[in-house]
């Protein structure tokens, strides 16, 4: 089954509280928070379009809120992709986004609240640093998954090898999940946007080649347009 869970919030309002909200596309249920309220539709900041998941770390004094949506499991190579921001440092606070088989975690990617850095947990708790952060900067994510592995890239970087899930899962994930841990007072804000399957690539995306529009060109050197896989050895 193909990625196909999509949400960029722009179907919402400003100051929505997210938790039942149904917008986008391709998820089996509706966005569920563990507090209702802790989660809501900003106008603050937007990777694009004008609205975005934004948590306030002053609503949360000292909780742990959660918020997550279910999606059919995904199992033989999909990929998703989605973009997070942190807008501030706190000496007691992680920000994650975790995927999950019904309650079993599979991996977690959290903003170190003592390093600043991004970090991976899986394969039964390891940690792996994947980057520093910098505040108030996007990140994009591309996730790969597989039965009981993923792969990942950061910004379109190259893809990471593969990671075994932090938990036993045999059947793929079916559950996207943000968490916040914060001390009373804590004072930034995290941000998830444009949750989607990355854009088909390759001839079959092009628009044009050498200024000619793709749907007038019927054969490139020889061969159909239809049969043409590369272009000057890229797909």
């Amino acid at each position: 089954m193909a990625w196909v869970a999509t949400d960029n919030f722009e179907s919402y309002d400003d100051g929505d509280n997210l938790d039942t909200l149904s917008g986008g596309s391709g998820w089996t249920a509706n966005w569920d928070e563990s507090t209702a309220g802790k989660y809501t539709i900003s106008n603050a900041e937007a990777q694009s379009g004008t609205l975005s998941l934004e948590h306030d770390s002053f609503s949360v004094n000292g909780q742990e809120p959660t918020v997550s949506r279910t999606f059919t499991a995904v199992t033989s190579g999909e990929e998703g992709q989605f973009y997070i921001k942190k807008t501030a440092s706190h000496v007691a606070d992680n920000c994650s986004v975790g995927f999950f088989k019904g309650s079993t975690n599979a991996f977690l990617i959290s903003i170190s609240h003592t390093s600043g850095d991004i970090i991976i947990l899986h394969d039964g708790g390891t940690d792996t640093v994947v980057s520093g952060s910098t505040l108030d900067q996007w990140y994009k994510w591309n996730i790969k998954f597989s039965g009981t592995t993923f792969t990942y890239s950061v910004d379109d970087a190259a893809f990471s090898t593969a990671k075994t899930y932090r938990n036993s899962i045999t059947t793929g994930v079916d559950k996207m999940e943000m968490a916040i841990s914060a001390a009373n007072n804590a004072d930034y804000r995290f941000y998830v946007d444009d949750i989607s399957a990355p854009a088909a690539s390759g001839p079959a995306n092009m628009k044009s080649w050498n200024g000619l529009a793709i749907a007038s060109i019927k054969s490139i050197k020889g061969l159909a347009i239809a049969s043409v896989t590369k272009v000057n050895g890229l797909a």
